[in-house]
């Protein structure tokens, strides 16, 4: 729901804790690995994508950093590609 429902936001102010619980949902789909199903990886992939889109740098590298460390999770190497 998480994944969702929230979206990348260019206010910085209110989206700080936006960032930060969409992230630590994208961080528990990693830490699951493989027993993760396929529909949330796919949904954390696209919203990876969004955030390394943002200008902000920050927002950008924690983007590109767990968008690498979702690619190494066996299967999920094709839907990194596409970003």
């Amino acid at each position: 729901k998480i994944l969702m429902e929230t979206d990348v936001s260019e206010s910085i102010n209110k989206s700080n804790a936006d960032h930060a619980i969409l992230f630590e949902a994208v961080n528990l789909i990693v830490a699951w690995g493989t027993t993760c199903p396929v529909a949330l990886r796919e949904g954390a992939m696209k919203l990876l994508g969004k955030f390394i889109s943002v200008r902000e740098p920050n927002i950008r590298y924690l983007g590109l950093t767990t968008m690498a460390k979702l690619a190494q999770i066996e299967g999920s190497v094709d839907g990194a590609k596409k970003h």
